[in-house]
Formats: structure tokens, C-alpha cells, sequence
């Protein structure tokens, strides 16, 4: 498969997999004990501001009537400026196809 992700508009994720909905413009409706609303989904993350990102996001398939929950993924996100990225190397001394 084939994902773009626009990191200026990151969707946030929701910080356990109970809390990932279904559409990445409702994470995370947290529903507390003693609050009758769920609290309005927070504003899209800049990754370039923010540098990391780590969470849960859901995949979604889409039907006849709409969307549908097919999964859930744990991600962690980070960006490195280029020096930074040389010093801490990652990948190096995996076989494939890792």
C-alpha cells in the first residue's frame, strides 16, 4: 500500500488503542466519568514544530455506507535534521528484510 502523510497536518494520535476511533478527524474523543460530552478532537500536530509524534492511529476501510474500522496501528514518529540523523544511525546491522 501507498500512504502520504501531510506533517503539517498530522491528525493526533490517541494515546491508547480504547481511545482510536474510527476517523482520524475524532482522535481522541475521550469520554470522562463526569463529563456528559466528549471533548472536541484536538487541532491537527505540526511535526516540524513538534519533532515526535508517538500513538495510535486507525486504518480504515471504506464500504458502501461509509467508513469502517479495519485496524489500528502504533506509531512513533520523529524528525531529525541531517547532522542529527548521522549521529544516531538506526537500520545499520539488520538483515533483510528488515
Amino acid at each position: 500500500g501507498i500512504l502520504e502523510l501531510d506533517l503539517t497536518q498530522l491528525p493526533r494520535p490517541a494515546p491508547s488503542p480504547r481511545l482510536c476511533t474510527a476517523t482520524p478527524r475524532e482522535l481522541p474523543w475521550i469520554s470522562w466519568p463526569w463529563c456528559r460530552a466528549p471533548l472536541p478532537a484536538p487541532s491537527p500536530l505540526n511535526l516540524f514544530r513538534k519533532r515526535r509524534a508517538r500513538g495510535w492511529w486507525p486504518c480504515t476501510m471504506q464500504e458502501d455506507d461509509g467508513q469502517r474500522l479495519s485496524g489500528k496501528v502504533e506509531l512513533s514518529l520523529e524528525l531529525l535534521t541531517a547532522q542529527e540523523a548521522e549521529e544516531r544511525p538506526v537500520g545499520k546491522g539488520r538483515e533483510e528484510p528488515n
